[in-house]
């Protein structure tokens, strides 16, 4: 697909879950939170494969974001920011590197700071600062180093019986 019908389906999920929204009566300020947690964010990836495949074209950067609304709350830019995390960290991260993780956690954050898109959401810099940091306790309780539980002789036993 071309970078701009790759948009297009991209986008559309918002659409589709304000649909569902509305089909199944889901509250007004969820509904809220569903069209707003992607704000006018720009589809970085695609944006940079359209630039090389089209290079040397004028690209609109608008025809690459979402044409939704920034997070009006407190609540919808959390789940913007917990649903950027989120899918960043699973696509890039491949070692346990909390240091390393904690500072990309902090530069997707700054980059939606940076683009306007927590302007209108009621954060301060403090409790984004606080919600970074739960970030950071929900990776370190996901990919901490797990000890091998030791067999459990008296099960392996009992099972042999049966």
């Amino acid at each position: 697909m071309d970078p701009y019908h790759s948009v297009d389906v991209i986008a559309s999920h918002v659409s589709f879950g304000m649909e569902l929204c509305q089909t199944y009566k889901i509250p007004k300020v969820v509904q809220d939170i569903v069209y707003e947690h992607h704000g006018t964010t720009l589809i970085k990836f695609f944006y940079h494969k359209a630039k090389e495949q089209y290079a040397g074209d004028k690209l609109n950067e608008k025809d690459f974001r979402y044409p939704y609304q920034t997070p009006q709350s407190k609540e919808s830019a959390i789940v913007m920011m917990s649903d950027t995390v989120e899918a960043a960290i699973r696509s890039v991260v491949t070692k346990k590197d909390f240091k390393e993780i904690e500072a990309f956690i902090k530069q997707l954050i700054k980059d939606k700071l940076d683009d306007g898109q927590l302007t209108d959401s009621g954060l301060s810099l403090k409790e984004i600062d606080c919600i970074t940091k739960s970030f950071m306790g929900v990776f370190r309780g996901m990919y901490h180093e797990r000890i091998p539980y030791p067999e459990d002789k008296r099960a392996v036993a009992d099972d042999s019986r049966r």
